[in-house]
């Protein structure tokens, strides 16, 4: 028994299917409308000899995709940002880019992506669907809430202790003598509504 490739370069209302055997030649090609129906009906008879039905990866094929899935076909999804031209062709269409797609595959060098399960696409489409530039404020915002908990949190802390014994031998030395009561709090208010009680002063400046 032979072995025959599948492709369709699908549309928004209708999808150019094709199958080639091993030498490139076309078993059999036609433009469908995008019903899965006739596309299952155009593989039908050569479904035990296919290796595989390759479409391209886009965001209306998921009818498609599934479709033929659960009929039971191998449906593999082509990469377009990693698929070259075939540079024997000089004039593209939909008849040479679905010969193009199935030969990737007799060729073995078909880009595949990813084929996500049904419960994983909602978010996917989702974070899609976010513009670059709200996806670059959304995460420049972030990353400025984590510098400023970096800050924070890695921000030197000195005893209060430390701070008292500290400002008590300056003025030991400034004044001759150690006065126990010379050092005291300077309470502040924050931005923030709160009181900022970790500034430590002497009492004579």
């Amino acid at each position: 028994m032979s072995i025959l490739y599948g492709g369709i370069d699908l549309h928004a209302s209708n999808c150019y299917c094709g199958i080639i055997d091993e030498q490139d030649r076309w078993v059999k090609q036609k433009r469908l409308k995008n019903s899965i129906e006739e596309v299952k009906e155009f593989f039908e008879d050569h479904k035990n000899e296919l290796k595989g039905i390759v479409m391209e990866s886009t965001y209306n094929g998921y009818w498609l995709m599934d479709g033929l899935s659960e009929a039971g076909y191998n449906v593999r999804l082509a990469n377009p940002s990693k698929m070259g031209d075939y540079d024997g062709i000089k004039n593209s269409n939909d008849e040479t880019d679905t010969r193009w797609l199935a030969k990737m595959l007799r060729l073995g060098i078909l880009p595949e992506g990813y084929i996500y399960p049904k419960k994983d696409r909602p978010m996917r489409d989702l974070i899609r669907k976010l513009s670059p530039p709200a996806s670059m404020v959304l995460a420049g915002q972030l990353a400025g809430r984590v510098d400023q908990c970096r800050v924070i949190i890695n921000r030197p802390r000195v005893k209060e202790e430390d701070s008292v014994r500290k400002h008590k031998n300056q003025d030991t030395q400034q004044h001759g003598a150690s006065i126990p009561n010379m050092v005291v709090r300077e309470n502040r208010k924050t931005p923030f509504g709160g009181t900022d009680y970790g500034r430590v002063i002497p009492a004579f400046r």
